[in-house]
């Protein structure tokens, strides 16, 4: 599971975010994607993708991704109060995926900085996820 910490330079440390000890947990300093809607490369051109709003339209875009991208390599990410999929759709998306034959094998949220105010439910429930993943 990756973690994004200080991404609203709210200061905040690693000690209260909730690892369990049967998850890799790592945290990300910063992040960005240098490709366009369809992986062109853009030069140092950087741009989010948190547009999503349905699981449906999640696995899509996932689908699509993987095609333009290793799909060994990519994380289902949230964005906690962010841009994309919220609340527990988000959860609906990861089933989503799995059922579709992808390894939800990892989780990205974004970020520490506003998961706290909600005792890092985000976190919580993503390493309860992949802790009772179907895949082995």
């Amino acid at each position: 599971m990756m973690e994004y910490i200080g991404a609203t330079c709210i200061p905040v440390t690693f000690d209260p975010v909730p690892i369990d000890d049967k998850i890799d947990f790592y945290f990300i300093l910063s992040f960005a994607i240098d490709a366009d809607p369809s992986g062109n490369a853009q030069n140092g051109k950087f741009s989010p993708y948190w547009q999503i709003r349905t699981a449906a339209a999640y696995l899509t875009t996932f689908e699509l991704r993987a095609t333009q991208f290793s799909k060994d390599k990519l994380l289902p990410s949230y964005e906690v109060n962010g841009r994309g999929i919220q609340g527990d759709a988000f959860f609906d998306a990861l089933a989503l995926l799995e059922k579709k034959g992808f390894d939800v094998n990892g989780v990205m949220i974004f970020s520490a900085d506003a998961s706290a105010s909600d005792n890092y439910y985000y976190e919580r429930k993503s390493q309860a996820f992949l802790l009772n993943s179907t895949k082995v």
